[in-house]
């Protein structure tokens, strides 16, 4: 009994371990204790046969752990490659981006905002989903910040073709943010939108330098630091970029296909230093005068999609119908 107990205990090391020189050194050490003690009659015909049933054994398990391991090869090789993605974190374009989520109504907006994989995700092309769809009878919004500080520089986003047109009620927005610069710097805003800010009739693209609101006109918007287009839906991707400089904040959208002729071409402005310095009232307090804000050291890139409150009853106005926008990629290129 005591045979085959030790024989037992050998034999699921080796297979577990798979460990051929464990093998071969307790086979040589039996070899030479077997010459050592021909004296001892019982002990040597128990060793002996442990020997042989050892040497038995070390054939199956070449054989067997070979299959196992040609099996194992298989599984991982044949794996398929997963997005880095979870609740609160997604990889998209080289980045690594924060998924904004919120228990409550917070702004903009205010929203309800949620990291479900239902409102913000990267598909197999590596294209970044944002949504906006119904739980629990609210509306969630979308939005991801990159969590590597921007700057200077020029900032693409290759949109995808538009399933359908936005609900009027509907925000899209590729911006720059800074919570700690909102004195001095408006935030370091620089913002593309698409929205009709709930009027169907509405330009549906805009280009803002901020701060574009104030008291330092009577209307309490500054027009000069917004640039409100009109375009036609197409069923088609398209690319648009703003290049922000210390002296100047430039702006295009085309529409993105191998041919490059002026049908391409949707909207440019350009914002220079030569325009009157705005304060924002937009915060709790008025900021400094600011001309082209610049940026900070935690500035970031933000792309959200959420609900205008048309009413102002701090409560978002919904859409129609559940909304989604695809970005195929985002590219920035700091300023040399």
């Amino acid at each position: 009994m005591l045979l085959y107990s030790l024989l037992l205990v050998i034999a699921i090391h080796i297979k577990t371990a798979v460990n051929l020189e464990i093998y071969k050194g307790v086979i040589l050490t039996m070899t030479d204790t077997i010459k050592k003690r021909k004296e001892n009659t019982t002990l040597f015909n128990q060793i002996s046969k442990l020997r042989n049933l050892l040497y038995t054994s070390l054939i199956i398990v070449l054989f067997s752990g070979t299959s196992c391991l040609k099996v194992s090869n298989n599984k991982i090789n044949s794996t398929p490659h997963k997005l880095k993605e979870n609740n609160n974190t997604i990889e998209f374009s080289g980045y690594t981006w924060h998924v904004k989520n919120s228990n409550g109504l917070i702004g903009p907006g205010p929203n309800y905002f949620s990291n479900n994989k239902k409102n913000a995700w990267v598909d197999t092309n590596g294209y970044l989903h944002l949504t906006i769809i119904k739980s629990n009878k609210t509306w969630q919004c979308a939005e991801v910040i990159c969590k590597k500080p921007v700057g200077y520089g020029t900032y693409t986003f290759i949109i995808a073709a538009p399933k359908k047109k936005l609900d009027p009620n509907v925000v899209f927005g590729l911006f720059t943010w800074d919570s700690a610069t909102y004195k001095k710097e408006a935030n370091s805003e620089i913002d593309i939108e698409f929205s009709q800010w709930t009027d169907p009739t509405a330009p549906n693209l805009h280009y803002s330098v901020q701060p574009t609101c104030g008291t330092d006109d009577k209307s309490g918007i500054y027009k000069e630091r917004t640039k409100a287009i009109s375009t036609k839906y197409k069923n088609s991707s398209s690319i648009h970029e703003f290049t922000w400089t210390p002296n100047k904040v430039s702006f295009s959208s085309v529409w993105e296909n191998k041919e490059h002729n002026h049908s391409n071409y949707i909207a440019k402005w350009h914002f220079n230093k030569s325009n009157l310095l705005r304060r924002s009232s937009c915060g709790a307090q008025l900021s400094e005068p600011i001309g082209i804000p610049s940026p900070g050291t935690n500035t970031e890139v933000r792309i959200n999609l959420w609900l205008v409150d048309g009413n102002h009853d701090k409560k978002p106005d919904p859409p129609c119908d559940e909304q989604e926008v695809i970005i195929k990629n985002f590219i920035y290129k700091p300023l040399k």
